[in-house]
């Protein structure tokens, strides 16, 4: 409806004044059914993917081998690298918070990095070289918050500015996170096919993250292996 449209439009261009959203350039609802928005263009990925990229990286290194099939390995929330951006990832939906609105579908695929030094490139060359185009995006979010990559909240279809008791609640309850559904997510990107990734692509990796059990099965391989 018109007014859903609205406050959709609303609610995005108060998150994007507060510097967690994309900026809406314009908007208009046309013949009483359809809503048009103009928007800041992202780079992407998406948390999500970004997590699955990395991942998928780390599980070809011999320590970090394992037979389980993940989407996101769990060992990557281990990575420094990982860890700076889920704070900023925090920090970040804090400011939804603040801004007085409730999001109402806050998850990792809703989360998305913007790279402004890489949008020409991005732009430009995804369908030509889309590993190449990945890499730059995976070595500037490596730089870290406060680096060449911002990550900002998208989707605000469900979103809600909230009044006093709404702020109180979403003060005391929080701003309902939930997992990412893998079925409404496309396949993880084969971004890291080929040689591995440098640490300038996902930060330093210390194979200790790997677990013991982990290090134990790769020392055994290359010892049947000598």
């Amino acid at each position: 409806s018109e007014r859903s449209f609205d406050r959709e439009v609303a609610c995005q261009t108060a998150a994007a004044a507060a510097g967690v959203a994309p900026r809406v350039y314009a908007s208009a609802w046309r013949s009483g059914r359809v809503g048009v928005v103009v928007m800041e263009r992202l780079t992407c990925p998406s948390f999500h993917a970004w997590l699955a990229w990395v991942s998928k990286d780390l599980l070809r290194r011999p320590a970090f081998k394992t037979s389980t099939r993940w989407i996101v390995d769990p060992r990557v929330h281990r990575l420094p690298l990982v860890r700076a951006w889920a704070r900023e990832r925090t920090r970040v939906r804090s400011k939804l918070a603040t801004a007085a609105i409730r999001h109402g579908d806050i998850h990792d695929a809703n989360l998305v990095f913007d790279v402004p030094a890489a949008a020409d490139e991005t732009f430009r060359d995804s369908h030509a070289d889309p590993k190449g185009v990945k890499r730059r995006l995976m070595r500037e979010i490596a730089k870290g918050p406060g680096g060449g990559a911002r990550l900002v909240v998208v989707d605000y279809g469900q979103a809600r500015q909230l009044g006093v008791a709404g702020r109180l609640c979403l003060a005391v309850c929080g701003d309902d996170f939930r997992l990412v559904d893998p079925e409404d997510c496309d396949a993880a990107s084969d971004a890291t096919e080929g040689p591995l990734l440098d640490d300038d692509c996902i930060g330093p990796v210390d194979d200790r993250a790997a677990g013991i059990g982990a290090r134990v099965a790769s020392l055994a391989r290359s010892l049947s292996g000598a």
